[in-house]
Parts: structure tokens; C-alpha cells; sequence
């Protein structure tokens, strides 16, 4: 009896497909607090002036990139060169992956809205 081969689907593009949002909200925490830290430890009070316009700048990329992912997911499964219609688990990497974008879209917004009611280099002094 021959056995059947079963085409093999790659995994790191449907992790990354699937990872999507995680990965962005990550990000963003790293450009937001790197950045936010690296200018208060200058110390200068002139460019404490342009840490919520950088961040709230920062979190509206990040919010765009998160939306373009939840609206368009399959464009950004070719990107990473995913066939949605030849992918067997396409419905399930489709719904995990929607709901991690959701979940990271809301932990990119809770985070540009703490730059709104924090003063930005209070801690470090």
C-alpha cells in the first residue's frame, strides 16, 4: 500500500502569519520605551518636548500596520508567500492570528494613551 504524500506547508511564514500582531505590538514597546528612555537620559527639557509627538506618532504606524493585517490578511499571507487557498489550515491560522492583532491592536492603543496622562521622564529623575 503506497502512502499518500501530503504537500509540506512551510512553518516559519505561517508562524510569522500567525505571530503577526504579537511581533508588531513588541516592537512598538521597544521603539516607544527605547526611544522615550534614550531622550530623557539626555536630559535636555528641549527634547522632552517631542516624546509624545514620537510616541503618539510611534503608536499610529503601529495601529495602521495591526489594521492592514486584521482588513487585508490575505495579502500579507502572500507577502510572506502563504497560499491561503492551498494552505489546509487556512481557516485556523486566520482566526488565531485575527485575534492576536485584536489583542495587540488594544495593548498598542493602552500604550499611546499612557503618554497622554504620564509625564514622560518623570521616572528617570
Amino acid at each position: 500500500m503506497a502512502e499518500r504524500s501530503s504537500p509540506m506547508h512551510p512553518v516559519v511564514p505561517t508562524l510569522l502569519m500567525i505571530l503577526w500582531g504579537p511581533i508588531l505590538w513588541a516592537v512598538h514597546l521597544l521603539v516607544t520605551y527605547g526611544a522615550q528612555s534614550a531622550t530623557c537620559a539626555i536630559g535636555e527639557a528641549r527634547f522632552a518636548a517631542f516624546i509624545p509627538a514620537l510616541l503618539l506618532a510611534a503608536t499610529a504606524l503601529f495601529a495602521i500596520l495591526l489594521l492592514a493585517g486584521f482588513c487585508w490578511p490575505k495579502p500579507a499571507a502572500r507577502l510572506l508567500q502563504l497560499d491561503p487557498h492551498d494552505h489546509p489550515q487556512w481557516r485556523f491560522v486566520h482566526a488565531v492570528s485575527r485575534n492576536l492583532v485584536a489583542l495587540s491592536f488594544a495593548g498598542v492603543i493602552f500604550n499611546g494613551m499612557a503618554v497622554l496622562l504620564i509625564d514622560p521622564c518623570a521616572q528617570l529623575r
